[in-house]
C-alpha cells in the first residue's frame, strides 16, 4: 500500500456511510500534499481574503469499498459518475485526484462559485495540480490532478486545508488603528480615524497603482478583521495599508 501524506478534514456530507465529512484526507505524493496545503493558503489569502471560510478537500483517497459504495449509486441511478472500483485516480493504488470545496465558518460545506473555481485553477496550476474533471464525459468543476510541472516552490510551514496558519514566511497580520472604520459616502468610500478622516483614493505602492476600490477593500478587511477570523496580508498589501493608515493617525 502506497504512503499517505494528509492534506486536511472533509467537510463534505454525501450521505452515504462512507461519507468522507470529518474524516482527514490523503493524498500518496508528500511533495502534491505540500503543494495542495500551499494552493490552499493562497486561496484562503487571496481570494477567500481571510474571511473565516477555508479551501478544504471534499475527498482525497478513496478506499475501494468507498469506490463500491459510489459506484453502485451512479448504477442506480441516485448518484454522480463514478469510475469503476480499481480504476479511478483517487484511488490508493494512484492517490493523486482532489475534489474541491469550502468548509464555511459553521463547519457546513458549500462548492466554489465559478468565479472561485477559476481563480483556483490559476492558483493550482502554479503548483502543478491540474483541472482534469473538464474531459470527463460529465465535466466536474471539482476534480484535479496532481502531480504535474510546478513553476513555485511549497510554501514552507503551509498548515494542512482548513487551518489557519501563523508565522508564514510572505503574510502578515491585519494591522490596527484604534476605532478605524470605512463608510459609505455618497459614490465613494470615506476611513475614519482617531483624529482624522480620509476620502480613500488611489495609491501608489512600491511603483504598483492601487485603485481606491481595492484600497478600501483593504481597510474592510482591516476593520473585520477579529482574533478568531484573522485577516492575512502579503507584504505589498501591508505595506498599502499603512500607508492608507498614515492618512487617518
Amino acid at each position: 500500500m502506497a504512503d499517505r501524506y494528509p492534506i486536511g478534514v472533509s467537510s463534505y456530507h454525501d450521505g452515504t456511510a462512507s461519507t468522507p465529512r470529518g474524516k482527514l484526507q490523503t493524498v500518496t505524493d508528500a511533495y502534491l500534499a505540500q503543494q495542495l496545503r500551499s494552493a490552499a493558503f493562497e486561496f484562503d489569502r487571496d481570494v477567500l481574503r481571510s474571511n473565516g471560510e477555508h479551501l478544504t478537500p471534499n475527498e482525497g483517497v478513496r478506499e475501494l469499498d468507498r469506490q463500491w459504495d459510489l459506484y453502485n449509486l451512479y448504477l442506480a441511478g441516485k448518484g454522480s459518475l463514478a469510475a469503476y472500483p480499481g480504476t479511478s485516480t483517487h484511488g490508493p493504488q494512484i492517490g493523486t485526484a482532489v475534489d474541491f470545496g469550502v468548509t464555511r465558518l459553521d463547519g457546513s460545506n458549500r462548492a466554489l462559485t465559478d468565479s472561485e473555481f477559476q481563480q483556483l485553477y490559476v492558483i493550482l496550476n502554479r503548483r502543478g495540480v491540474i483541472h482534469t474533471g473538464a474531459t470527463f464525459r460529465v465535466p466536474e468543476a471539482w476534480h484535479c490532478n496532481g502531480i504535474y510541472a510546478a513553476t513555485r516552490a511549497p510554501i514552507a510551514g503551509a498548515p494542512l486545508m482548513g487551518e489557519t496558519a501563523n508565522n508564514v514566511p510572505g503574510t502578515r497580520p491585519a494591522p490596527k488603528e484604534a476605532d478605524m472604520k470605512v463608510i459609505q459616502a455618497g459614490s465613494y468610500k470615506v476611513a475614519v480615524g482617531a483624529r482624522n478622516t480620509w476620502k480613500i483614493a488611489d495609491l501608489t505602492v512600491a511603483g504598483q497603482k492601487f485603485k481606491g476600490t481595492q484600497v478600501a477593500e483593504l481597510l474592510e478587511r482591516v476593520e473585520a478583521s477579529v482574533p478568531t477570523a484573522r485577516a492575512t496580508f502579503n507584504d505589498l498589501e501591508f505595506d498599502v495599508i499603512r500607508v492608507a493608515l498614515k492618512k487617518i493617525s
